[in-house]
């Protein structure tokens, strides 16, 4: 794995700077963050999701404003109030001196707002299964993790365009989309049962997108019996893109199975088993009957082994590599009903990405380099908002399972850095 910083080579792509260095600079940027009142646990949820994000995507102040009175945190059985709940997850990241927190409105810098409107800044907020981006739901209700999370996400992800791309466009764009059916527009329902039982659910992959997952799974109170597999180590960009788990973890370089499935242990409701090993053709951990396989790799060659997998739905989700597709993400669904197998959709690259590849703009540490050259071209731009916001989906996908939804949406693609609501479904 390349050590060269995701968020840095999105910022050089889509900026064009002449360096990662330079793209780096771009990120010394405050954010402010208002929270309103959390009666339900959902604004506790997407405070954790945001000061997540922000201290891996910046590397200014993050500063936590309260709308009204200051809640206690109404999830994972955590009694304390949500500052402390927020300052344990700034300290576990080794930047406990960026978050502060005030009394009374920001006076200058980005301002993202969860679960209460304000006059200017972006806004996230949920209810039910909907997550809505510029809008508000109503006082007092309720959401799933996923939604929760993925409204998070999108709000982050135009904040993160105009504060560091320094690109408004979209900003101000309003829309909501349900995480029930996967419509815009849809009528909002009601929350998904707290006891909910989303079977055995296989892993494969626990980097950006599969601890985007397993991120939301802990935040959902649901229970599940989950399988982590993975052969690689974590490295030092992990520690930008892999939510849950604290710098120490990540530099300590264990096997990420190993990791990400002790990092769930304390989770009464989820029952954790890792599996170092990486997956072919005729791997036998294939044979091992499972309701649902999330494939969360970053390559093709894995996708094109699971078709045969020994499972109800297979899952799949992925973030762009270029600057083409720098803020796109996709989750698609494989079974026995589906239209599509895994390996069609990934029998081989696209021209369109052969193309981009070919002439993305090379930075001068590598331009020179040829080993560092591939490298750079073969390192996704998976920032945590990315994966984070596919774990969601993935998430969702299982909750569906579970419940007995229904959608005939196979495929989903958005491009959370330009018109989120300009989404393709097939």
């Amino acid at each position: 794995m390349s050590n060269i910083s995701r968020i840095n080579k999105l910022v050089c792509e889509v900026k064009k700077t002449s360096s990662l260095s330079e793209a780096e600079q771009y990120r010394d940027v405050p954010i402010n963050v208002i929270l309103g009142s959390d009666e339900t646990g959902k604004v506790s949820i997407m405070a954790h999701s945001a000061v997540s994000l922000a201290l891996r995507c910046m590397r200014g102040p993050i500063n936590v404003f309260f709308a009204g009175k200051k809640p206690a945190v109404c999830l994972l059985n955590y009694e304390r109030g949500l500052e402390e709940f927020l300052f344990s997850e700034a300290e576990k990241y080794g930047s406990a001196d960026r978050l502060k927190f005030h009394n009374g409105p920001p006076t200058s810098g980005p301002v993202l707002s969860l679960g209460t409107l304000v006059s200017y800044g972006i806004h996230a907020d949920a209810d039910g299964w909907n997550a809505l981006i510029n809008k508000t739901a109503k006082q007092g209700t309720s959401a799933v993790a996923p939604s929760a999370v993925f409204a998070t996400c999108c709000a982050f992800a135009k904040l993160f365009k105009s504060a560091i791309l320094c690109d408004t466009r979209g900003h101000d764009e309003q829309w909501d989309f349900s995480l029930s059916d996967y419509c815009s527009n849809s009528s909002i329902g009601k929350s998904a049962p707290s006891g909910l039982d989303l079977g055995r659910i296989g892993l494969v992959g626990a980097g950006a997108i599969g601890s985007g997952f397993a991120y939301n799974l802990w935040l959902s109170s649901w229970s599940a019996t989950v399988d982590i597999i993975d052969s690689d180590s974590y490295e030092e960009p992990n520690i930008e893109t892999t939510l849950l788990l604290s710098k120490k973890e990540i530099l300590s370089r264990g096997k990420k199975a190993k990791v990400l499935a002790k990092s769930l242990a304390s989770c009464t409701n989820l029952d954790t088993k890792p599996i170092v090993t990486r997956i072919y053709k005729e791997s036998k951990e294939l044979d091992d009957y499972r309701d649902i396989l999330i494939c969360a790799v970053d390559n093709t060659e894995t996708r094109q082994t699971l078709d045969h997998a020994n499972v109800d739905l297979i899952v799949n989700g992925a973030v762009g590599g270029t600057r083409f597709d720098s803020g796109h993400i996709l989750r698609s669904c494989h079974g026995s009903s589906s239209y599509l197998q895994l390996s069609s959709l990934y029998s081989a690259k696209s021209p369109t990405h052969d193309a981009s590849e070919k002439n993305s703009y090379v930075p001068i540490e590598v331009a020179g380099d040829e080993c560092s050259r591939v490298a750079y071209n073969n390192v996704s731009l998976a920032a945590p908002f990315l994966g984070l916001s596919v774990g969601a989906l993935l998430l969702a996908s299982c909750a569906h399972r579970a419940l007995g939804i229904t959608t005939d949406k196979k495929y989903l693609k958005f491009d959370l850095l330009n018109m989120q609501s300009k989404y393709k479904s097939e």
